[in-house]
């Protein structure tokens, strides 16, 4: 699925797209935000990944990994201000 973004046609919705981005093998389905950020990413099983909380050049500060299962994990992330790389990750 696309949407006009700023004049431009952007993907915003993937699904059973083989050897996508972000795929472990058997990820069915990508969600990206209005900027083109991957919000939600569902795999076989029924699993889902959340990508939340943004830093201006794109970097999820929080990846909640199989959301709202029983297998819940909760990861925080910060970047270092200038060289775009992880500085910590707390989980």
């Amino acid at each position: 699925m696309s949407a006009t973004i700023d004049g431009r046609d952007k993907v915003i919705f993937m699904s059973g797209i083989p050897n996508a981005p972000y795929a472990e093998g058997n990820a069915l389905r990508w969600e990206y935000d209005e900027r083109a950020r991957l919000r939600e990413v569902e795999y076989g099983g029924g699993r889902i990944d959340l990508y939340q909380d943004y830093d201006d050049r794109g970097n999820p500060g929080t990846v909640i990994l199989a959301s709202g299962s029983a297998d819940q994990r909760t990861i925080q992330y910060t970047y270092h201000p200038e060289m775009n790389v992880p500085l910590s990750r707390t989980e």
